[in-house]
């Protein structure tokens, strides 16, 4: 495996890995995926123990609350970088 690094100077500005706005979008979508199938199998977790009588899934519900948070924030990043798409096209 090779590592790279890439640099900018801050004088010119923010690093983006990502140049275009199809390519960002396609990233949020991966992220918002993964973060979707975590979501859903803690929220299942959480279901089973909760009727299966245990307190602990307390946790596991609340990992879901924020990950859902989470889920909702990715989704209105990838909403305003749609919108800019359609602007400059």
């Amino acid at each position: 495996m090779i590592w790279m690094y890439f640099r900018r100077k801050a004088e010119l500005g923010a690093f983006d890995l990502f140049s275009d706005i199809d390519s960002r979008i396609a990233h949020l979508d991966r992220i918002g995926k993964t973060t979707w199938l975590l979501c859903l199998a803690n929220l299942l977790i959480g279901v089973a123990n909760l009727l299966g009588g245990r307190t602990i899934s307390i946790i596991n519900l609340l990992c879901a609350a924020l990950l859902s948070y989470g889920l909702g924030r990715i989704h209105g990043k990838k909403e305003s970088l749609e919108s800019e798409r359609l602007l400059h096209e």
